[in-house]
């Protein structure tokens, strides 16, 4: 069982959908659901708007995902 990245959990916790956070971010909800499952990661300035929605830092929401490399 893969575990709930820390993108989703603070997407759910803002009640935003993955079609919420994609419409405000002008990509698809395959994009966003392609990011929380570490298939892909957002390109830099993704992932400063992602920071901004989710009024998060950037390494809190990405730190696992730097470090797997």
């Amino acid at each position: 069982m893969k575990k709930t990245s820390r993108l989703s959990q603070y997407r759910e916790a803002k009640g935003i959908s993955q079609i919420g956070m994609a419409e405000k971010m002008g990509v698809t909800q395959q994009c966003i659901s392609s990011w929380q499952t570490g298939r892909t990661i957002p390109k830099p300035y993704q992932m400063k708007q992602l920071s901004e929605i989710l009024e998060v830092p950037i390494d809190e929401l990405f730190y696992e995902e730097f470090n797997q490399v």
